[in-house]
C-alpha cells in the first residue's frame, strides 16, 4: 500500500506543479477558460496529494511509522522534478486548426463534474 501511495503522491505532485505553472501563465494572459481548467486540475491534484501526504506525515510523526518515509520522499521529488520540468519546458506552437477549443473543454468538464456530484449524492442516498 505504501508503494501505491508513493506513486500516487509523486504523480499528483508532478500534475500539481505543471498545472500550477500553466495556471499562472493563463492568469497573466487573462484567458478565463484556461484559468478555470488549469485551476480545476491544480485543486484536484492538490487535494489528492495533501490527503495522502497529511496521513503519512501524521503516521510518521505521531506513531513513528517509518514505512511512510517513501511517501514523503516521493512528495518532495515530485514537487522538485515538476518545478524543474515546468521551468525548462520548451513551448510548442500547434497549428491553428489543431489548437483545442478551451470553451468547449471547459463546458465538458463542468458537465462531467455535475454528473459526478449527482452520482455521489445518489450513492450517498442509497447507503
Amino acid at each position: 500500500m505504501i508503494i501505491k501511495y508513493s506513486i500516487i503522491v509523486l504523480v499528483t505532485q508532478l500534475i500539481f506543479i505543471g498545472c500550477r505553472t500553466w495556471n499562472v501563465k493563463a492568469i497573466s494572459q487573462n484567458n478565463i477558460p484556461k484559468v478555470l481548467i488549469s485551476g480545476a486540475f491544480v485543486n484536484l491534484s492538490w487535494l489528492v496529494s495533501i490527503a495522502i501526504g497529511s496521513v503519512s506525515m501524521y503516521e510518521l510523526i505521531n506513531d513513528f511509522s517509518y514505512e511512510y518515509i517513501p511517501v514523503v520522499i516521493c512528495s518532495v521529488l515530485g514537487g522538485t522534478i515538476g518545478s524543474f520540468l515546468a521551468l525548462t519546458k520548451r513551448r510548442i506552437t500547434l497549428p491553428k486548426m489543431m489548437r483545442p477549443d478551451w470553451e468547449v473543454i471547459f463546458y465538458l468538464l463542468m458537465v462531467i463534474m455535475a454528473f459526478g456530484l449527482l452520482a455521489f449524492g445518489f450513492f450517498r442516498l442509497i447507503k
